[in-house]
């Protein structure tokens, strides 16, 4: 973060203290800007709640500043942001694609255990990661897309494995299949009921941008001299003028 300030009594304070000491004002630069910062990191915090629904601490905690150093003015620059790739995105809006004939994965509200909601706010239970899910072998050639869907929910109640991918036209996924009895009768199992888990409809997801970061960081100017005001009055004061 670097800052301009054209403000009359600020030059002037400036211009005294440049006459005075050296380093007056390289040390006032640096604490408004390490100021700045701070002042940012705090506000973004205060407003994740209103942005995001928080589980823990990880993405407040993910929230850090990188002071200046030094008292070279043309070199000081302070950060502020987060650590956590996923906050970039969220804030610039991402693109996701998916791999080979499938769509991309996106979890459902089923698979945080919110049933039919339509939008999911829990974290994915752990039955219903990817990495936990194991899906019947279906034979592809010959059948139509309803044979293989009714093969793949007997197989998931056969094997007891309970999940099965499912093809239905526009909508595709992982589903959970509760209910239903092992059967060799032809057709759906009765009482077999499917839920799906993971959407796999879509080949593209874009996400547009959330901002939660640039709003703060559009505002710094409107802070930033008085920040400056002060330290240089502070240097003022050091020097018992």
């Amino acid at each position: 973060m670097h800052f301009d300030v054209q403000d009359e009594q600020i030059l002037k304070l400036e211009q005294k203290l440049k006459w005075l000491a050296k380093d007056a004002v390289p040390f006032a630069t640096l604490k408004t800007l390490n100021q700045a910062v701070a002042v940012v990191q705090g506000r973004v915090k205060a407003t994740l709640p209103k942005k995001f629904t928080l589980r823990n601490q990880w993405t407040a905690g993910s929230i850090q500043i990188r002071k200046a150093r030094g008292l070279d003015i043309d070199r000081q620059a302070a950060q502020v942001g987060s650590t956590a790739l996923y906050m970039a995105e969220q804030e610039e809006g991402f693109t996701r694609r998916g791999r080979g004939k499938h769509g991309y994965p996106v979890p459902t509200a089923y698979a945080g255990g919110e049933g039919a909601a339509k939008k999911r706010t829990r974290p994915i239970r752990k039955a219903f990661r990817m990495s936990s899910i194991r899906l019947a072998r279906v034979p592809r050639g010959g059948l139509s897309r309803e044979q293989r869907n009714v093969i793949a929910v007997k197989e998931a109640i056969a094997t007891r494995k309970r999940f099965a991918y499912l093809d239905n036209g526009r909508d595709k996924g992982i589903y959970k299949i509760t209910g239903g009895r092992s059967t060799k009768k032809s057709g759906w199992p009765k009482g077999a009921t499917p839920h799906l888990v993971w959407s796999l409809s879509r080949k593209v997801i874009m996400t547009k941008p959330h901002r939660w970061f640039g709003y703060h960081l559009d505002r710094v100017n409107e802070f930033v001299p008085t920040l400056y005001r002060r330290a240089l009055a502070n240097q003022l004061k050091r020097l018992n003028i």
